[in-house]
C-alpha cells in the first residue's frame, strides 16, 4: 500500500477530473516561484505551513482550513515523516491514474515553490458544479498537501485561491501546536496503546507509542482524524461505508463486513467491523463514525497481530471517544 495515498484517503478525497475547459487549461505558472515572507502570512494550525489568507476566508482550526463557504475552502495537510522525493513519483501517478478512467484535468504543472518541489493540479472536483484545485510540495522531510475547493466557473475564486496557494511555504523552525486540532477525548491507559504521533488531522496511537504507523502498513495502530461535521446519522453511515470502497482501492481484500449504528457517550456512531488482507497479510480492523452537529470522529483501528485480544481493546478504547 502507498502510505502518502492511504493517508490521503483519511483527509481529502483525491480529485476527480472532467474534460478540461479550454479557458482553464492554462494557469501560467512559472517554472520557479519566489516567496517573500511577511507579517501578513497566516499559520495552518498544528503545521509548520504558512499562507498569504485570502480576504474573507475564516480560519476553521479543527479542519486545518481557511474557508470563505462550504464550497470554498482552502485546506493542509503536513506529513512530517515522509519523503517527497521519494514519493512524487507515485503521488503524480496516482493522478495520472484518474485519466485512464477517461476523466483528464484541466491542468497540471511540476515547478519550484520557493526552494522545494512543487505539484498542482487543478481540475473538476467529484461533486457536482465544484472544481478542486491540490497542491503538493515538500523534500525529503516532509510532504505539504493543500487541497482547495471552489464553484466552478468562478474566476474569482480560482484567482484568489491559485495566488495563495502559489504564497505557501513551510518553516521548518517552526514548532507546531496540535491543541487547535483536538476536539475530541479519548482514554487508552487501560490498553496496551499509547500516543505515538500526529499528521495532520490524524492522531496515531501505538503499542507502547512505539513503531512507525505513517510509513509501516502493518502497525497494530489506531488513527484518530477530525472530519467536517455531518448533518445526521444517514450521512454518517454513507461516509463509514464510502470508507469500505476506499480501503480497497488501497489494495486491501474484504470478503465481508459487520455493520450497525450504536451510540457512545450521547453521540450518535456508527460502527464497522471486518477482517481483511493485504499483501497476503491478514488484520482485523475496527472503525467507528462518531458525531454531533459539532464535529464528526474517524476512529480506525487495525490489528495484524494478537488480533482477537487487540479487537476487544480497540472497542474498549472507542467506547471512551467524546466530542469536545
Amino acid at each position: 500500500m502507498k502510505i502518502i495515498v492511504l493517508i490521503l484517503g483519511f483527509v481529502f478525497t483525491l480529485p476527480s477530473f472532467v474534460l478540461g475547459q479550454s479557458e482553464k487549461e492554462n494557469l501560467n505558472i512559472p517554472d520557479k516561484i519566489v516567496i517573500k515572507k511577511s507579517s501578513k502570512y497566516l499559520q495552518f494550525p498544528g503545521t509548520r505551513v504558512f499562507i498569504l489568507n485570502p480576504k474573507g476566508y475564516i480560519l476553521i482550526s479543527s479542519l486545518i482550513r481557511f474557508q470563505k463557504d462550504n464550497d470554498t475552502y482552502i485546506q493542509a495537510a503536513e506529513f512530517p515523516t515522509i519523503s517527497y522525493l521519494k514519493q512524487k513519483a507515485s503521488i503524480q501517478k496516482s493522478f495520472e491514474e484518474t485519466k485512464t478512467k477517461g476523466l483528464k484535468s484541466y491542468y497540471q504543472k511540476e515547478f519550484k515553490l520557493g526552494d522545494y518541489d512543487a505539484f498542482l493540479v487543478y481540475g473538476a472536483d467529484n461533486k457536482p458544479n465544484l472544481d478542486q484545485m491540490v497542491l503538493v510540495f515538500g523534500d525529503n522531510d516532509f510532504i505539504v498537501l493543500v487541497s482547495c475547493e471552489m464553484p466552478a466557473n468562478n474566476e474569482l475564486a480560482r484567482k484568489e485561491i491559485l495566488s495563495a496557494l502559489l504564497s505557501t511555504y513551510l518553516d521548518k523552525t517552526v514548532k507546531p501546536d496540535y491543541s487547535a486540532l483536538v476536539n475530541f477525548t479519548i482514554d487508552v491507559s487501560k490498553s496496551n496503546f499509547k500516543f505515538n504521533c500526529h499528521a495532520s488531522q490524524n492522531f496515531y496511537y501505538t503499542i507502547n507509542g512505539l513503531g512507525d504507523p505513517v510509513n509501516n502498513p502493518f502497525e497494530n495502530q489506531i488513527i484518530v482524524s477530525t472530519l467536517p461535521s455531518m448533518k445526521n446519522t444517514q450521512e454518517r453511515k454513507e461516509y463509514a461505508l464510502s470508507m469500505i470502497q476506499e480501503y480497497e482501492k488501497f489494495g486491501l481484500t474484504i470478503p465481508s463486513f459487520n455493520q450497525q449504528e450504536i451510540i457512545i457517550n450521547g453521540a450518535s456512531a456508527y460502527e464497522i467491523t471486518f477482517s481483511g488482507i493485504y499483501k497476503g497479510k491478514s488484520s482485523k480492523v475496527y472503525q467507528i463514525v462518531l458525531g454531533d452537529d459539532k464535529a464528526t470522529i474517524l476512529f480506525c483501528a487495525s490489528a495484524y497481530d494478537r488480533q482477537d485480544e487487540l479487537m476487544k481493546q480497540f472497542k474498549n478504547i472507542a467506547k471512551s471517544l467524546k466530542i469536545k
